[in-house]
């Protein structure tokens, strides 16, 4: 009985802290990298391990790397960051893997409050966190915006849709990581999207952090300002991974909706970009699907006049020279 009541009043005990390990691909990164490499080195819960890995930069950015201890190098040849992520994944010793992007921060919480969610017994196989936007404009980073990804419990809808979240800042199980096979390698540019569709359909479970805990940074050399590329990366993922698992009766008109609404997206990026060809792109998102999205229209309207006006000013100066 004694014996009993000791047993009863004793504290549970803690659950041991998972390990965690931040994988940074870096290609050309030289230019933010230190910045990068700091806010990891920094967070109020310690990595366990830094791993960077070298995809086959023309330049290496070994020496940035050696400033920081403890901060493991890896070099491979050129592959691409899907090959580069899983290279850096599958030398790390940890049971949780941290991925982050070479121009990208962490919040110093990172660390800490995935660590908190684990020990508190979060049921999840990846967690993802809103993040904090910021601009460069003429070399000075401005705050421009935090971005709240969808919950878990509309993933399973926005999934099909589109890329919900960016992989700098996600947190996945490395057993799982493994279990999947990592990134592929054809995706690269949707390769991220790729993967969250193929770990929702193995049953992984998804986790919302509840605040946001890294910086995504939008500059001109950033992957974000190439959406021609881009469109053509979604547009294969749509087209190889989500249409065959539509319904016969539903895929054209799923799969008009879905590229219609990439074509849409991708010209507008071009026109806030100051590029040619968002007009064109516009146009054929329209006439793919007409019904829907009616931004579209006002956009292209505005274009159009923009176009004409600026056709106008040209032979008007002709006229006067």
């Amino acid at each position: 009985m004694t014996n009993d009541r000791k047993a009863a009043v004793e504290p549970a005990a803690t659950p041991a802290a998972p390990s965690l390990a931040i994988v940074i691909p870096v290609y050309n990164g030289r230019k933010h990298l230190a910045e990068t490499l700091q806010s990891c080195v920094q967070q109020l819960c310690p990595a366990d391990e830094i791993i960077v890995v070298e995809d086959g930069s023309p330049k290496s950015s070994r020496d940035i790397v050696e400033l920081l201890p403890g901060v493991r190098y890896v070099d491979q040849p050129n592959g691409g960051v899907s090959s580069a992520r899983n290279h850096g994944a599958s030398v790390a010793t940890a049971d949780w893997i941290c991925f982050l992007d070479q121009d990208d921060l962490l919040l110093p919480d990172h660390l800490e409050q995935l660590s908190k969610a684990i020990q508190s017994g979060v049921r999840a196989d990846l967690f993802y966190t809103p993040r904090v936007v910021l601009s460069c404009v003429d070399g000075v980073w401005t705050t421009r915006e935090s971005q709240s990804p969808p919950a878990a419990r509309h993933l399973a809808r926005v999934l099909p849709i589109r890329c919900p979240f960016p992989p700098s800042g996600t947190c996945v199980r490395r057993s799982v990581f493994e279990a999947a096979g990592g990134f592929r390698s054809r995706y690269d540019l949707a390769e991220d999207w790729e993967f969250w569709l193929r770990l929702n359909a193995m049953g992984a479970v998804f986790h919302l952090l509840p605040t946001p805990t890294v910086c995504y940074r939008v500059h001109m050399e950033s992957n974000s300002h190439r959406p021609l590329p881009i469109l053509n990366a979604n547009l294969r993922v749509i087209r190889e991974q989500i249409l065959p698992s539509v319904f016969f009766l539903k895929r054209l008109w799923v799969g008009k909706r879905l590229i219609s609404t990439q074509e849409a997206d991708a010209a507008i990026l071009l026109r806030q970009m100051g590029q040619d060809g968002g007009q064109r792109l516009l146009l054929r998102s329209i006439v793919r699907l007409p019904l829907g999205n009616w931004r579209r229209y006002k956009i292209a309207a505005h274009m159009l006049t923009h176009g004409l006006r600026n056709v106008s000013h040209k032979d008007t100066s002709r006229f006067r020279a």
